[in-house]
């Protein structure tokens, strides 16, 4: 599930994928949580890789 909250409102979601579902043409979830708060797209770069998110996207990379 995702959601954006501002000021104690929530302004997007909460949204959720359930099994099975195809990602949604306006994105990932995550891609359009980080939209909501002011992340960009650009070029062949998604709202995820802009802000450093691919560099953690596997949890067992954490551990190292």
């Amino acid at each position: 599930m995702t959601a954006v909250w501002r000021d104690g409102k929530m302004v997007l979601g909460p949204l959720h994928l359930l099994k099975g579902e195809t990602v949604p043409t306006a994105g990932t979830l995550a891609s359009q949580a980080l939209r909501e708060i002011g992340v960009s797209a650009h070029g062949t770069r998604d709202e995820f890789e802009i802000a450093g998110l691919d560099e953690h996207g596997e949890s067992m990379d954490w551990l190292s």
